[in-house]
């Protein structure tokens, strides 16, 4: 059985949290998913709990598999025996998805309890547990059933000391003649599969197949090695057993008994004639050797062992308790042992989880949870004290940021100032938390908690190269964080050290810490907003969500998930609900500067530049040191029409508040912009080429493209062509010495790539070539239809290109390519409206042409792209006399005098718009 599960099946797994199920069962947390199924925690409403098992959506429509799994409840109902797990109910969904109704389990896996002894479990243990699993076994194949995937993560010991036998879902019934399943593939595990199963051969399983299974259980319990060395590679393994005699158990465990060894290595002969023949054969052998091999009758050993065992699960459940209220005297140094108890239902369960002893100001104690077949782990949180009932010691409240632990060894003022930071996160305000993280970075720089949170939290105010040595910074003290801390820096790796940036793996990395600790507040909004961020459709919409609310139910005092669940909203242009959550999240956090620049998105997206400007006067007021918030202000009193001396004082505030290296080629860029927007074109190129020679020694591209697209652009409208096909040339040639850091130049690159086509300095297809591969790389930040016009848009000049584009014209403006879309400035959906207007223009298609440009000319984006913000204008003209719209054109004609009419040099889009204007009979402005 596959060992992954595919994050949209994540998704739609936390999705069902929260519903009802036959209008009695209501899911209460997701245990775990696998290759074929889910496993959730459900509590009737008579309080009575359950486990439910839900085959996973995309199988469900295999009717093979389907089969076996609605099977399941018929075949481990049938053996009739305690060890089995039974199966209470099973049915199908109103979306005819089938679910079974199971037992819900307390203790632990055989594997989890293999991890705990590093391997190893003592013999005496393990000949007891073998003999439970061969009783269930006997059992099984008294009615004729073969279980056919028994390993440790299938055997479950309970806390009363007894094994139960998990999993019938592949189980077969041996029958005369044809085989019910003989049209089915063999599912099972590798290492743990006889040979006869590996080689397919269907027919020659039987009993004797348990057998070997059982045996190679054991080899490893006894051992730490799976019976064939064959490494991790599930084909590899295969292989080993289709084709290798097992290695006697004295090779590896030269320890145990000569009389165990026979009987392990009987179990795992290549040749099913010579092992033993059923479970009850061995059972019986078993029971024969048991007072030679422990030394006390089988009565006594028995007793000893399951006593044992139950001490052990108590004292585990203890510890968790004691590490909830008492602070840990060790600091950075592995605690093994705390596989604690496990609240199961049937499934292939998969992990644990191991603890660190170091401070948890009275929180977070670790509950395993079963995963299925193969699938990754979830490791589980609290921070409640002893629990005085089985039921309070299977639902943790959770772990909210502000529980969130310090090493105790971390400086006091260290200590202190991560408190503050904590709780900025918890109110939204990253920025703030960052500042007070930095503080504790400089009083302690060896405090592990501290320099994750200071890199987590840097990404709204630092540039890629300083993000990037923060993270460095935070992997140099990798070895003394938390298993949980550990996962968060792994899931930003391929984001911050990677290039270019893997957004898909990251938040596969986030999905698997949510897994792993699904009652962690931070963990869960930053891996719904990962998803979210990679591939913005309503699966991941769905499982955003999920986790927030998730979030909101252990904390709902906690703004940062408020604030994700609006973006979520956002992503499916529910504006109106995202504003209620963004409201919410206000009143919970009055000074959110999170949130506002949410509500600043949203308004500047619908065109409300003056609402925009509003908050961003909040902002500034909320948090005064803030570059990002100066710049939202400026931005906005741009577009809101305000003297340009007001948006510079804005702009000066935003780099005077700047940290990074390249804050005054940022503020000269933006100075250059705002010359264009007034029509000062001579100041314009003036501070663009002062921009350039503030960017000679920056590493990063952006910087580069973003200010060569400006001259670019500049030279174009004044009439240069040649000279902004030479300075693109340029930085094409350029470009390799660059790095990327985490997002392709996007509305750069393909405005450089247009001149070159436009002024014949490269060829069709040399353009097409080009264009492909940066469309291809932009599906990482961009919608597919965003990408098209991007690609398209400025190249888009000439009819019969315009009409080759329009052609290939994406039909579904939703459909995501991955990352960034979600955490696009308000820029990129409005030049993208805008070139894909330009070509519709080009093309004819003035009604849908109309409709775009619209859109984007209703954008507060002008001091972000002067160029194609006012030019958009003049296509609109165009596209409203093509709709014989005469007002409508003169209006748009108008907005472009406006700001070039009397521009020096001259404008070529202002010269055009004058001779339509005329044309038109239109009053000049």
């Amino acid at each position: 059985m596959p060992s992954s599960t595919h994050p949209s099946h994540q998704m739609r797994a936390l999705a069902r949290i929260g519903t009802l199920v036959q209008q009695k069962y209501r899911i209460k947390r997701l245990l775990g998913t696998g290759g074929m199924a889910v496993v959730y925690a459900a509590t009737h409403r008579n309080g009575h709990r359950v486990a439910i098992k839900y085959l996973l959506d995309h199988l469900v429509h295999e009717p093979d598999v389907a089969r076996l799994f609605s099977r399941e409840a018929y075949v481990a109902n049938e053996v009739g025996h305690a060890g089995a797990v039974p199966v209470l109910d099973d049915d199908v969904d109103e979306e005819g998805c089938p679910f079974l109704i199971m037992p819900l389990l307390e203790g632990e896996t055989l594997r989890v309890r293999c991890a705990r002894a590093k391997g190893r479990l003592p013999l005496a243990e393990v000949c007891v547990l073998v003999l439970d699993v061969l009783d269930v076994l006997a059992s099984a194949h008294a009615k004729g059933i073969v279980h056919r995937d028994i390993k440790p993560d299938n055997l479950f010991v309970t806390d009363a000391g007894n094994v139960r036998v998990l999993d019938f879902g592949i189980a077969r019934k041996l029958e005369h003649g044809a085989s019910a399943t003989s049209t089915v593939p063999i599912f099972g595990t590798p290492a743990f599969m006889p040979p006869e199963q590996a080689r397919g051969e269907r027919e020659a399983i039987g009993p004797h197949s348990d057998c070997w299974a059982v045996g190679a259980t054991f080899f490893t319990a006894l051992s730490g090695q799976h019976v064939h060395p064959a490494g991790g590679a599930m084909g590899l393994q295969i292989i080993a057993s289709a084709t290798r005699k097992a290695r006697s158990l004295a090779e590896v465990a030269p320890d145990v008994p000569p009389s165990f060894v026979q009987f392990v290595d009987k179990a795992l002969e290549f040749d099913p004639e010579k092992r033993w023949r059923s479970a009850r054969e061995m059972h019986d052998a078993l029971l024969a050797i048991f007072e030679e091999v422990v030394g006390e009758s089988v009565t006594q050993g028995a007793a000893r062992v399951r006593a044992e065992i139950v001490a052990g699960l108590t004292q585990n459940r203890e510890d968790i308790a004691t590490e909830a209220t008492q602070p840990a005297e060790r600091h950075r140094s592995w605690d093994t042992g705390d596989a604690s108890k496990a609240m199961i239902a049937s499934g292939t369960p998969k992990d644990t989880v191991r603890k660190r002893g170091r401070t948890r100001d009275a929180l977070l104690a670790g509950v395993g949870v079963v995963v299925l077949a193969g699938a990754v782990l979830a490791a589980r949180y609290h921070r409640a004290p002893k629990p005085t009932s089985q039921a309070d010691a299977a639902e943790p409240v959770g772990t909210p940021v502000l529980a969130l632990p310090i090493s105790p060894t971390c400086s006091k003022e260290a200590q202190i100032h991560f408190r503050q930071g904590l709780i900025a996160i918890r109110q939204a305000t990253w920025e703030l938390a960052h500042a007070a993280f930095e503080k504790a970075a400089a009083a302690d720089p060896m405090c592990p908690e501290v320099q994750l949170q200071r890199m987590m939290t840097g990404t709204p105010v630092l540039s890629v190269s300083q993000w990037r040595e923060e993270f460095h910074h935070a992997l140099s003290l990798r070895d003394a964080m938390s298993e949980r801390d550990r996962a968060l820096l792994d899931a930003y790796a391929p984001v911050v050290a990677s290039e270019p940036a893997d957004y898909e793996e990251a938040a596969r990395r986030f999905e698997v810490a949510a897994s792993r600790f699904p009652r962690d507040v931070e963990i869960l909004f930053l891996a719904g907003l990962a998803r979210l961020v990679i591939t913005p459709d309503p699966r991941a919409v769905e499982y955003c969500l999920a986790l927030t609310r998730q979030a909101i139910d252990i904390d709902p005092q906690d703004a940062n998930a408020w604030e994700v669940k609006a973006k979520a909203l956002m992503s499916l242009e529910r504006y109106d609900e995202a504003m209620v959550a963004l409201d919410t999240c206000l009143e919970i956090a009055r000074g959110s500067t999170d949130c506002l620049y949410d509500r600043i998105h949203i308004h500047r997206l619908l065109g409300q530049c003056s609402a925009a400007a509003t908050d961003a006067r909040r902002w500034v007021a909320n948090a005064p040191a803030s570059k990002r918030a100066y710049f939202e202000l400026a931005s906005s009193l741009a577009a809101d029409g305000s003297f340009a001396g007001t948006v510079d004082v804005a702009l000066r505030q935003a780099r005077n508040n700047d940290p990074s290296e390249d804050r005054e080629s940022t503020y000269l860029y933006y100075q250059a912009s705002l010359s264009v927007l007034n029509g000062d074109f001579e100041e314009a190129g003036k501070r663009i080429q002062r921009t350039l020679e503030q960017l000679k020694e920056a590493s990063a591209i952006v910087g580069h493209a973003r200010a060569l697209a400006l001259s670019v652009e500049l030279l174009n409208e004044i009439g240069r062509g040649d000279r902004a096909a030479k300075s693109a040339e340029q930085f094409f040639h350029q470009r390799g010495a660059w790095t990327e850091g985490w997002a392709v130049p996007l509305d750069y690159e393909p405005i450089l790539l247009g001149v070159l086509l436009h002024e014949g300095a490269t060829s069709r297809e040399q353009w097409d070539a080009s264009s492909t591969q940066w469309e291809h790389a932009a599906l990482s930040v961009l919608t597919r239809r965003q990408a098209w016009a991007f690609r398209w848009g400025p190249a888009g000049a000439t009819r019969n290109l315009a009409i080759d584009a329009w052609t290939q014209r994406p039909t579904d403006a939703s459909t995501a390519g991955s990352a960034g879309v979600i955490e696009q400035t308000t820029l990129i959906p409005a030049l993208a409206k805008a070139f894909e207007g330009r070509i519709a223009v080009v093309a004819g298609e003035y009604a849908q042409a109309s409709a775009a440009l619209e859109s984007a000319t209703k954008s507060c984006d002008n001091l972000e792209q002067p160029f194609v913000s006012t030019r958009a204008f003049l296509w609109l003209g165009e596209a409203k006399e093509g709709t014989a719209d005469k007002q409508a054109a003169c209006d748009a004609y108008g907005v472009v005098l406006q700001r070039w009419g009397n521009a020096k040099p001259r404008s070529v889009s202002a010269e055009e718009a004058k001779r339509r204007s005329r044309a038109l009979g239109c009053k000049t402005p």
